[in-house]
């Protein structure tokens, strides 16, 4: 096979695994062991999800990836901690999920408050799972709330008979 085609197959393969990724998990990149801890949690129950340092191709743009992987989407979890209140990208990913009707599903591993202006505006209307109180219990909630907002997202609109 030569280079051109094993690309396409390369970047299909990315596709793939995007489009079959519901839950993308919105992180700063200090905080991998929450994201890691959060991600096994929610995939060891059935659910799919995506994160950037998992999922992002050897080679492959990731602004392109992040914006490919927002937009197959059905829910984002936000790892919320103290370095994602200062974290730019999640300013950036969370303002695109908002744009694309994407569900946000704050997730606080820490008992941080959003500060930044950015931050407090998109999530002063969300309800917060709390995970730093009991894991076990948030991560059910947590698992709970991203299951309704896939099978919300969805579910197919039917019409009225009156419409038909």
């Amino acid at each position: 096979m030569n280079d051109k085609a094993a690309r396409a197959v390369a970047g299909s393969q990315v596709e793939a695994s995007v489009l079959a990724a519901p839950i993308f998990i919105s992180h700063s990149s200090k905080d991998r062991a929450h994201v890691l801890r959060v991600c096994k949690a929610l995939e060891a129950r059935g659910l799919v999800c995506w994160m950037s340092f998992r999922d992002v191709s050897p080679g492959d743009n990731f602004q392109q990836a992040i914006v490919r992987a927002i937009r197959a989407a059905k829910v984002m979890v936000l790892v919320f901690t103290d370095n994602a209140n200062s974290s730019r990208e999640i300013q950036k990913e969370l303002a695109l999920a908002s744009q694309l009707g994407v569900t946000v599903i704050p997730a606080r591993v820490e008992n941080v408050d959003p500060s930044e202006a950015a931050l407090v505006y998109e999530l002063s209307t969300r309800q917060w799972i709390d995970l730093f109180e009991n894991w076990d219990e948030g991560i059910e909630r947590l698992v709970l709330a991203t299951n309704i907002g896939v099978a919300v997202s969805v579910s197919p609109v039917r019409s009225s008979p009156a419409s038909n």
